[in-house]
């Protein structure tokens, strides 16, 4: 299953930035503003190859598309704890392994 979110999180990161960017006093401006953007830059979501406004999802189709965004991240966020989780148990299997190579050695020191 393909899902292009970037846009989608790019949007809301671009309203939360616009409210509080100091520099835009006028309110007014802002919403027409961003009323223009969002008809010049419609929001889209492609599934399966097929494109999809996401003003046209149902609601339950916009939360069903969040989970997938969010269990996508995990997946990511999992692999790389993964990645250096097995990094560091090759790490301690190096010390184990000549740890216990310097055991025999020192039981034959000690017998002689």
């Amino acid at each position: 299953m393909e899902v292009v979110l970037g846009d989608l999180l790019k949007r809301n990161r671009l309203k939360r930035n616009r409210l509080k960017n100091p520099q835009r006093k006028n309110v007014k401006n802002n919403l027409a503003m961003a009323k223009k953007t969002e008809t010049e830059n419609k929001q889209t979501v492609v599934i399966n190859g097929e494109e999809h406004n996401v003003a046209d999802l149902s609601q339950e189709q916009v939360t069903l598309l969040n989970h997938v965004a969010d269990l996508e991240n995990k997946i990511r966020q999992i692999s790389f704890n993964l990645d250096q989780t097995q990094g560091s148990r090759n790490y301690f299997m190096g010390l184990l392994t000549e740890a216990l190579k310097a055991e025999p050695e020192a039981k034959q020191e000690a017998s002689s």
